[in-house]
């Protein structure tokens, strides 16, 4: 038979031999996750940092890849599989494993020509996905290493006590400035001037820059690697980004503070925001560009922690309740029951149907309430120049237009859903 022996490399060899005497190995570096849940199915990521690649795979190669480490048997891990889930897997299902790892070069050794190649081709692929008429991503650089080398030193900041001492200090400072709305509100929308506006702009974009690089320094401090630190163009802001994509290869608890790094920075930033408003001399050039301030980092941290939007809040839930694509999934899951009758899909499991329903609730809890409140502002914005016959023409006209670009935009979602399935490790 063809198989892949202690070498990595296909060999035909006798069968019993073979899985008595091949200690397969995964290349150093590479992690695989804990179990996440995706749908109807539980999945591991799969990181490579070698080419770059996030794999998903099923919970049997996960238990498979994880006692690859260069000291056990097949025969040895297969004894163990059997225990687990009930089932002896035959030469010829290790050998295919074996051979699709080998592609992807994740065991040892491995080819560094074919690493290079596998690498380019997924910043390839990961360039393309984010660049868009709506959305684009342009890299800097050399920034990740950049961050890499400067996060030992600032690590610091995101220690458990420090945390915890600039939150307290910082709610302490959203609360003066809460209760002081009424006034930042007022000065924030009188004496404008172009270098107010601008000294305001820069210092709230150096927060938004350092909300981003938090992520990237906890990310970091869990032993991941940010894997694109550049600028973002999302209609229609301009804005920094960073991704971090190993955060699924957390635990849940390292989860959930990559992505409360970020709104972090925030929350912090309240304390010196509201010392400076209430040190400024009133109506003052200070006083004004504080306000734009103030105003502008209240809105983003409840935008922020709004669980429906795709920012950090709802990438904290996600990880808290160990999901991928939670949104998607539950809108797919509440699909599926109506689509049923009411009739729960019985492939999800008890965990799942509750998650997928309850996220679904609390989403419809927000979106129903806000989209009716914008209907309304609009309606009564449009009315007294065209009439309540035609604000109703005009709202129906922008909901089909919507509605369609939502149903393009749906599709676009599977189809990309559909290709990094195509790239994942097929299940035992």
């Amino acid at each position: 038979m063809s198989a892949l022996v202690g070498t990595n490399r296909p060999e035909v060899v006798d069968a019993d031999d073979w899985l008595h005497s091949a200690r397969p190995s995964l290349r150093r570096g590479v992690r695989v996750g804990p179990e996440l849940l995706e749908g109807a199915r539980r999945v591991h990521v799969v990181y490579d940092p070698a080419s770059e690649a996030y794999l998903r795979i099923g919970v049997k190669e996960a238990f498979l890849l994880r006692r690859m480490d260069g000291t056990a048997t097949v025969a040895e891990i297969g004894a163990a599989y059997a225990a687990q889930f009930g089932r002896r897997l035959a030469a010829g299902n290790w050998a295919q494993l074996l051979a699709l790892l080998h592609r992807h070069e994740l065991t040892e050794p491995s080819d560094p020509v074919r690493l290079a190649e596998l690498r380019t081709a997924t910043l390839q692929r990961r360039r393309a996905a984010g660049r868009t008429l709506w959305h684009y991503r342009i890299p800097v650089p050399g920034m990740t290493r950049l961050l890499a080398r400067v996060a030992p030193a600032a690590g610091w900041l995101l220690t458990p006590t420090v945390v915890v001492v600039g939150c307290l200090l910082g709610l302490a400072g959203s609360f003066a400035l809460a209760s002081d709305f009424g006034e930042i509100a007022r000065t924030a929308g009188t004496g404008y001037s172009v270098s107010a506006s601008l000294a305001a702009f820069v210092t709230w974009w150096l927060v938004v820059l350092a909300h981003e690089l938090a992520h990237g320094m906890a990310c970091l401090r869990y032993g991941g690697q940010p894997t694109e630190i550049g600028i973002m163009w999302r209609f229609p802001l301009l804005a920094p980004y960073c991704k971090v994509d190993d955060i699924f290869t957390f635990d849940r608890g390292q989860r959930v503070m990559t992505s409360f790094a970020g709104v972090y920075v925030h929350i912090a930033a309240q304390a010196p925001i509201a010392l400076i408003w209430n040190l400024a001399q009133p109506d003052s050039w200070a006083h004004h560009v504080i306000a734009v301030i103030a105003a502008m980092n209240l809105i983003s941290i409840v935008v922020n922690l709004v669980p429906v939007l795709h920012l950090d809040g709802y990438h904290m839930l996600e990880g808290w309740l160990s999901c991928l694509r939670l949104q998607t999934q539950s809108f797919t899951y509440v699909g599926s029951l109506i689509g049923r009758a009411g009739s729960p899909r019985a492939d999800y499991s008890a965990r799942a149907r509750r998650i997928y329903l309850g996220y679904s609730l609390l989403a419809a809890s927000i979106i129903i309430p806000l989209v009716a409140a914008v209907l309304t502002l609009w309606y009564r914005t449009l009315a007294p120049y065209v009439g309540a016959a035609g604000a109703l023409a005009i709202l129906a006209t922008e909901a089909a237009i919507l509605g369609i670009l939502g149903r393009w935009a749906a599709r676009r979602r599977v189809r990309r859903a559909q290709d990094q399935e195509a790239r994942a490790l097929a299940n035992v």
